[in-house]
């Protein structure tokens, strides 16, 4: 569960006491949903979702007037605070705002959308924009955040994922080398790994995917070139 604690610390919650009350809250809601039969997927968006209403800045500044002034015990005003901002939509959403690689001398050979496969041969949704590029190109965060995830699988080859915050989310494909691993904080614009064609793909490129609070979204829309 890791990652809920990772979403609530780069959401911008300053305390210790708040992050493990919170990630106790969300660990506990996550477990919950996942016992109702939502699957993993479905549980997770539900939880970032949840946790992109929390009012972060009105949880931080009463957790000082608490801790400063009234010098109360934080467990049981926490939850009437908490019940008071949870629907509260905050607002530290940081979209992925450059391009994953040098974009001088590369173009995007495929766009966001329907599409045929270059491999199966059917039309089928196209997640992310494909951008042709030599091997061993550089790519790069979109955005600061944490590696949820990093290794290898047969469809998309070496692959990186990074939460930004409680709202996006990047994904890097087919890459031909990994410089980060899982939980590593990365800035923007950090170099994350080298354009391949690992997995299923015909040629040397970056797929680059953009999710919005776990939905994938025309990752052009982000871009900067």
């Amino acid at each position: 569960m890791k990652w809920i604690y990772n979403i609530l610390r780069i959401s911008g919650l300053k305390n210790q006491e708040l992050l493990e009350e919170y990630f106790d809250h969300y660990t506990s809601e996550y477990e919950y949903l996942l016992e109702q039969g939502d699957s993993e997927e479905l549980a997770h968006s539900k939880v970032v979702d949840a946790i992109s209403k929390l009012d972060v800045k009105t949880i931080n500044f009463e957790y000082f007037k608490l801790k400063h002034k009234n010098k109360l015990i934080m467990s049981s005003t926490f939850t009437f605070l908490f019940a008071a901002v949870i629907f509260v939509f905050g607002n530290f959403d940081e979209p992925p705002s450059i391009a994953p690689v040098e974009m001088s001398g590369h173009s995007i050979t495929s766009g966001y959308g329907e599409r045929m496969h270059p491999t199966e041969k059917v039309k089928k949704l196209h997640r992310g924009i494909d951008i042709r590029g030599k091997l061993g190109t550089t790519v790069m965060a979109t955005s600061s955040g944490i590696v949820k995830d990093a290794g290898y699988d047969k469809l998309n080859g070496y692959f990186v994922e990074i939460q930004h915050d409680a709202i996006y989310t990047t994904r890097y494909h087919h890459l031909s080398k990994i410089d980060v691993q899982k939980d590593d904080q990365v800035k923007k614009g950090e170099k994350i790994g080298e354009i391949g064609s690992s997995g299923l793909s015909t040629a040397p490129h970056l797929h680059y995917e953009v999710l919005e609070k776990g939905k994938n979204v025309d990752p052009a829309l982000f871009l900067k070139v």
